[in-house]
């Protein structure tokens, strides 16, 4: 009931939050073959369905978004690619046998973030549900780099924090508005 609230409350700042509803029903176990594939199965029928999509959201904002460059603007292959890179290090390095229920929890929320943005590939408004599955990708790297060889989790500690780095820096330097960088306490 808490977590319906917090949903309720973060609704009243933006109707997409409703959104995350469905991590409420995401397993806290290791997810099963079948249903990481029909989790990839959804994200490529949502990939396909942007005109149903388009006036759902048409629907619910009582407005005409789906025409707009906004709704067709395609998001950048490498936010795809950076999503995808903790399904690669979760199923290449970490030992998912000493997964704990929150760290299986996270690792199946690292999975739907991918999935949101691949299906939301040429919308950049339909991507804007990352943003409720994004923010636990953070928490959900230390848990996945459980391995036992101290130099090896190192080394993937260092690789993901450049990764990122160097992400960020290649997304603010492209905005005009974000670059050059100030500080807002500037």
């Amino acid at each position: 009931m808490p977590y319906l609230g917090v949903v309720f409350l973060a609704s009243l700042f933006h109707v997409s939050a409703w959104g995350a509803l469905a991590l409420y029903w995401l397993p806290r176990r290791q997810m099963r073959p079948l249903q990481t594939v029909l989790l990839l199965v959804g994200a490529l029928v949502l990939l396909n369905a942007y005109s149903l999509l388009g006036e759902v959201f048409n629907t619910v904002k009582e407005s005409d978004i789906s025409g707009g460059s906004y709704f067709e603007e395609q998001i950048n292959p490498l936010r795809i690619l950076v999503a995808l890179a903790p399904v690669a290090l979760y199923l290449l390095f970490t030992q998912r046998e000493k997964l704990s229920e929150a760290g299986s929890f996270y690792a199946n929320v690292m999975y739907l973030h991918a999935l949101v943005l691949i299906a939301a590939f040429n919308s950049a408004y339909v991507a804007r549900f990352s943003i409720y599955t994004g923010v636990y990708i953070a928490v959900a790297l230390p848990a996945l780099l459980n391995m036992e060889n101290r130099k090896l989790r190192a080394l993937l500690t260092l690789v993901v924090v450049v990764g990122y780095g160097g992400f960020w820096y290649l997304e603010t330097s492209g905005q005009s508005d974000l670059n050059p960088y100030r500080s807002v306490f500037e």
